[in-house]
């Protein structure tokens, strides 16, 4: 209240709360930088959907931004390494398709597209996992 107490006008006390309260712009990219470093680290005790959508959302703010960070391919690498440790199989192959792609004459996928079919591919295999132990469980039950 102190702060748009002299104002005289709803955007006068925008504009007055913008300048108190909101980060610059070069304050903010240092925080995106930051946020951006933390993403690239897999996740020990968060949930792997929640890791996923703050990938996405890090990396939408930094390309508002323009930070060089997130220029041309260097987010894909930065996400297929990070997830190498997680997904071995699915980092592999997807650093030789975004290897060729130039190479064929194809546009790489971007992040958002690489994010996906991560997704998809741990659903698939927690599925195919899942079916794979109740058919254990019930082969050892008719054992007994």
């Amino acid at each position: 209240m102190t702060y748009i107490f002299d104002c005289e006008t709803p955007y006068d006390m925008l504009v007055t709360l913008k300048q108190r309260v909101a980060p610059t712009d070069q304050a903010r990219k240092i925080e995106l930088i930051n946020q951006y470093q933390k993403v690239k680290e897999a996740p020990r005790t968060q949930n792997l959907n929640t890791w996923l959508q703050q990938w996405e959302k890090t990396f939408k703010e930094c390309k508002q931004l323009k930070l060089p960070d997130v220029e041309d391919d260097r987010p894909l690498y930065d996400f297929l390494n990070v997830i190498s440790g997680i997904a071995p199989e699915f980092a592999n192959i997807w650093t030789i398709n975004i290897q060729m792609k130039p190479d064929n004459g194809n546009a790489l996928p971007d992040l958002y597209k690489i994010v996906e079919l991560f997704r998809n591919n741990r659903r698939l295999s927690d599925t195919q996992r899942d079916t794979t132990e109740s058919t254990d469980e019930s082969d050892s039950d008719q054992l007994e």
